[in-house]
């Protein structure tokens, strides 16, 4: 688990946002699976206000790609609703399609920092036995 996490950059359709986040990573096969709890300004991309203690709704799905916005431009994404960066050169790109697809698509360029990144989540999931379910992750965007 990485908690309080603040991505370089985060803008949210153009205006910087504080938005800090805790993530809890897990992984099914070559899947990660996150749950983000958003501890910084509301409204933004996940949501008009705080959900209620005990819900959970299905975010986004995020995608690994060479070139996070070209590939919005060919797939006719449009704008992207958050902006923001993993780490030095690795963008990170938020397209808000719930009207159309019920969720956010994630755009990550792919880059050393994001497979330096998976592979951390994944090598921590890797011969996971249930116990200790939150351990904290050193990393740092």
């Amino acid at each position: 688990m990485l908690e309080g996490v603040r991505f370089a950059d985060w803008r949210a359709h153009g205006v910087a946002q504080d938005m800090v986040l805790d993530i809890a990573f897990g992984q099914s096969g070559a899947t990660m699976i996150e749950v983000i709890r958003p501890r910084g300004d509301w409204p933004c991309i996940y949501g008009e206000r705080p959900l209620a203690r005990d819900a959970m709704i299905p975010h986004h799905h995020g995608f690994l790609v060479d070139d996070p916005d070209g590939t919005a431009v060919a797939l006719g994404l449009g704008e992207a609703a958050v902006s923001a960066a993993l780490g030095p050169g690795t963008a990170l790109r938020y397209f808000d399609l719930r009207a159309s697809l019920g969720m956010v698509i994630e755009l990550i360029e792919d880059s050393e920092a994001s497979r330096g990144f998976f592979e951390l989540a994944r090598s921590a999931a890797e011969g996971w036995t249930g116990e200790d379910p939150l351990r904290p992750l050193a990393w740092s965007a």
